[in-house]
């Protein structure tokens, strides 16, 4: 059986969706079985299957997506926040001690990807190793990696996520 890692008062999971009713069920079913966190918040069209437990925001409930996906931080429990994406499944438990390590000790550091690894042809020449790690400033980069954030596997600090958002 998997080993999970019990991230339940550490980090909230928020989930975007696009109407793909059987790939959220994938994203959600893997998840809970490799990775226990508690606070959960999907943001989709609308909502087919629930999870029980889950907390669904529909895009336009608060007048935008930019409105709810505002409320849906805003009420997560945790000073961390993961984002996800119907695109993906979890095929084994992620190693979070070391990103919530980085994030606690270097205030600079916006976010740390799960996904992203020595093992992708990343083609940027703001990449900096740092031991088992690798950095980029996403301010000096372009193409995929000009931009802030991602959805696919990163964890971020809940706080500057509402600040980035909110401006």
């Amino acid at each position: 059986m998997n080993q999970k890692f019990n991230l339940s008062k550490e980090i909230s999971l928020i989930v975007f969706s696009k109407d793909r009713p059987l790939q959220l069920k994938a994203y959600i079913e893997s998840f809970l079985h490799n990775v226990d966190i508690t606070d959960i918040s999907i943001i989709t069209p609308r909502v087919y299957q629930p999870f029980s437990g889950i907390k669904y925001y529909v895009e336009n409930d608060y007048g935008s997506f930019h409105n709810t996906f505002l409320d849906c931080i805003h009420n997560t429990k945790s000073e961390y926040v993961l984002f996800g994406c119907d695109d993906c499944v979890w095929i084994r438990p992620a190693k979070i001690a070391l990103p919530l390590d980085i994030l606690k000790g270097h205030k600079n550091v916006l976010g740390f990807s799960l996904r992203l690894g020595t093992n992708i042809q990343i083609k940027t020449a703001h990449l900096i190793h740092h031991g088992i790690c690798l950095a980029a400033d996403w301010t000096k980069s372009t193409g995929h990696y000009g931009y802030p954030f991602e959805l696919m596997g990163t964890i971020y600090r809940k706080t500057l996520v509402e600040e980035i958002i909110k401006t």
